[in-house]
């Protein structure tokens, strides 16, 4: 069983760029593809910060918290040997391509919503649907056989 505080692990700064987080209120810095070992907790907790700079900024995700294909991906990539211990496989590019266009896709839906363009999209279907039951009914309306009053002459 892993003890995070004592067992170690790699930590890769899989960026092309310096990255920097803190733990403790202490920094922890790591120069563009550097590799660091460090104990499995401050790994984790800096591979949960490079993931979500690397969703944010590269990719313009905005849900970081949500455990998808993606983040467990970037989250291998950073943390190779905890990966490998734990079988999870990493995706091909087109993969992640995929997965990057599901949750972008998910993240402008979600926009929407909360902007009220589905509402706005609704009420236009709505109004649409209206008109169109008004119209149907005028139809209805011109089909059906009139009835024409007889007058009967009176004798």
């Amino acid at each position: 069983m892993e003890n995070k505080e004592l067992d170690t692990t790699k930590f890769v700064n899989v960026l092309t760029e310096k990255f920097v987080f803190y733990i403790g209120g202490q920094p922890r810095e790591f120069e563009a593809g550097e590799i660091k070992v460090m104990p499995i907790y401050v790994a984790e907790h800096g591979a949960k910060h490079l993931a979500d700079k690397i969703l944010q900024e590269i990719h313009k995700i905005h849900n970081t918290l949500a455990d998808t294909p993606l983040r467990r991906d970037i989250i291998a990539s950073i943390l190779p040997e905890l990966a490998l211990k734990k079988e999870i496989k990493p995706l091909t590019q087109e993969e992640k391509e995929i997965e990057i266009k599901k949750e972008l896709y998910k993240q402008a839906a979600k926009t929407d919503e909360l902007s009220g363009k589905f509402e706005e999209k609704d009420k236009a279907k709505d109004e649409k649907i209206a008109s169109l039951e008004k119209k149907v009914q005028e139809l209805i309306e011109l089909m059906q056989p009139k009835e024409t009053s007889k007058k009967v002459a009176k004798k």
